[in-house]
């Protein structure tokens, strides 16, 4: 049986896991800095195309052309076990 103080030997060395980890934050940080980005000038985009009465249009067509976040498996199947 295995001492259950010492890691499995399969886990991630610490520097793999702060990579990993910075990663994950740089893209939420860039995610968030791109969006406040186009939400400040939606309306300019809108006044450009000369219609700013229409400009929920623009706003949808920004959402339609980003790319799509796809949900793997594993989550889809803990969130639909914990919603049980």
């Amino acid at each position: 049986m295995r001492d259950p103080l010492t890691p499995p030997s399969d886990y991630l060395d610490h520097a793999a896991a702060r990579r990993i980890v910075g990663g994950v934050l740089l893209t939420m940080l860039l995610a968030a800095l791109d969006q406040v980005m186009v939400a400040t000038a939606l309306p300019t985009i809108a006044a450009s195309l000369g219609d700013v009465d229409n400009m929920s249009w623009v706003v949808t067509a920004n959402l339609h052309a980003r790319p799509r976040r796809r949900r793997s498996t594993a989550s889809s199947r803990t969130f639909t076990a914990a919603a049980a």
